[in-house]
């Protein structure tokens, strides 16, 4: 099942200031959020991580440091396009780990860049990138141009309609402490 020609990008380079510690060190299950989903989507091709925090590389293998000066999720997607090897590319967010497999499989199977749509807006994670967006991500960040669900609305990406209750259930982020409730 695992396709060589993916990979797949989990952003954790953001401050976690609304959750008051690093979201990516959050366990789940026993595990961290960032061994939690590399567990979870391993299986679809070779995992990364993206961080901001200089002392994280180091510690985990295949993972990279994004140096933007500002806190955007724009920049750890451009950093990775970079670097990928792959055509298809797969983003994924730290504090989304209840992301499921079908979802991940119906984006997959567009084979080509594709988003979700909750009531008419784009979901900005997960998403899937054919590496000739980078251009395109180079073009935003070049003209000052960082929020995500504005760059993908226009974007010639394929987007995929929910039903909310995929949102509330599977796309859930952890913005704070006490949304881990929802956990357990």
């Amino acid at each position: 099942m695992k396709n060589n020609n993916l990979n797949i990008f989990i952003l954790a380079g953001g401050k976690s200031s609304r959750f008051g510690e690093n979201k990516a060190f959050q366990k789940i299950y026993k595990k961290t959020f960032l061994e939690y989903l590399k567990s979870k989507f391993e299986k679809f091709g070779k995992v990364y991580f993206c961080f901001k925090v200089k002392r994280y590389p180091k510690i985990f293998k295949n993972s990279f440091l994004e140096k933007a000066k500002v806190y955007a999720p724009i920049f750890g997607i451009y950093e990775s396009l970079k670097k990928s090897d792959a055509r298809l590319n797969l983003f994924l967010a730290v504090d989304m780990p209840l992301i499921s497999e079908n979802l991940i499989k119906k984006l997959l199977s567009q084979k080509r860049s594709s988003c979700f749509l909750v009531d008419g807006k784009i979901q900005p994670f997960p998403i899937l990138l054919e590496k000739t967006y980078f251009l395109h991500i180079e073009y935003f960040l070049k003209k000052n141009i960082y929020k995500l669900k504005y760059i993908f609305e226009n974007l010639n990406i394929q987007k995929l309609p929910l039903k909310e209750i995929y949102y509330n259930n599977y796309l859930r982020n952890f913005n704070y402490k006490k949304d881990i409730i929802f956990l357990y």
